[in-house]
């Protein structure tokens, strides 16, 4: 699946910004629902750091779990 040009400045703008993101800011990041990085991670499958409502997700464990879906990442900053 090839991301948009909106998609792409989004991470892109994201990117730029600290390596941690919300809830929030992760489903912006990997273009999905904020419930699917929720049921990832009670699944297992997506890491998260952080005490209850501060909970954060690192770029780089987005990036792979991105990749473990299938998901391509146009981010510059995902060492591809």
């Amino acid at each position: 699946m090839k991301a948009t040009a909106t998609e792409s400045s989004t991470k892109e703008s994201l990117a730029t910004e600290s390596p941690y993101f919300t809830y929030e800011s992760s489903a912006r990041y990997c273009n999905v629902e904020r419930t699917t990085i929720y049921r990832a991670v009670k699944a297992g499958r997506l890491r998260a750091s952080g005490p209850g409502t501060a909970v954060r997700f690192h770029r780089d464990e987005l990036d792979r779990w991105m990749e473990s879906r299938g998901e391509v990442t146009d981010c510059p900053d995902n060492g591809s």
